[in-house]
């Protein structure tokens, strides 16, 4: 191409045509600069590809680990509610006065301990620190914010309220009360003086208590779930756009 530029240019200065060459040297100019913007363009397009891939990745991210926590929270979910059932099966145990047998202590783990799980929030704070304002759906962004947001407040204070209580009244009591092992079927709470515990209203309020802990959690972890499959709903949809 460039000999053939060449050749061109060459019989022009010959022919001593000023009007001809000032055309082809236009010409040339030209295509310099269709060339250079061409260029451009094309780096222009290598650059949002890249970008474009790595939101793909972090929306992908964000959306594994919130599947992961699905998983976990399913699980947690579902010894909270075993130990719901436990906790009616002690309250039987005491409010019958029933002779104790060794099958309760399972019963007496799951019903005075309860799961707590909190989301894993790195992919979230990834995704914030790069800028949420590359999500198309402000619907999008508003449900995946307020979701971690809340319920991390949310867990916060009921942990930090659990443990509070757990380590001033429920542990030294169940240290005491309690030997702890690991059964052929998990972990077991024996009781060192089952008859003793019928009519300790102190263990009745721990109980209680651990209840009332255990009981909001199941709710909260319902609603959570919910949020978790609609935020999987939702990062479908803008993944779809790269």
């Amino acid at each position: 191409m460039l000999t053939f530029l060449r050749k061109i240019r060459k019989s022009l200065i010959d022919s001593g045509s000023k009007r001809k060459y000032l055309l082809y040297a236009l010409g040339e100019i030209a295509l310099v600069v269709i060339g250079i913007l061409i260029a451009l363009q094309i780096n222009n397009w290598n650059e949002k590809s890249k970008t474009d891939q790595y939101k793909l990745r972090l929306l992908q991210g964000l959306s594994n680990s919130i599947q992961n926590d699905l998983h976990d929270w399913n699980y947690i979910l579902s010894q909270n509610h075993e130990g719901d059932s436990s906790y009616y099966v002690i309250v039987n145990f005491l409010e019958n006065s029933l002779p104790y047998s060794k099958s309760l202590n399972r019963d007496f783990h799951k019903a005075l301990r309860g799961w707590y799980h909190e989301l894993n929030i790195t992919a979230f704070e990834t995704i914030k620190g790069y800028g949420l304002n590359f999500i198309e759906s402000q619907k999008t962004v508003d449900h995946i914010s307020d979701m971690y947001e809340r319920w991390h407040k949310i867990y916060a204070k009921t942990n930090e309220n659990r443990n509070a209580f757990y380590n001033s009244v429920a542990g030294p009591y169940l240290f005491d009360h309690f030997k702890r092992r690991i059964g052929e079927s998990g972990s077991e709470f024996v009781p060192i003086d089952p008859t003793e515990l019928i009519d300790d209203h102190k263990f009745r309020s721990i109980l209680e208590q651990q209840q009332i802990f255990r009981k909001a959690m199941i709710r909260w972890q319902e609603q959570i779930l919910g949020d978790m499959h609609d935020s999987i709903e939702l990062l479908e949809i803008e993944m779809k756009r790269y």
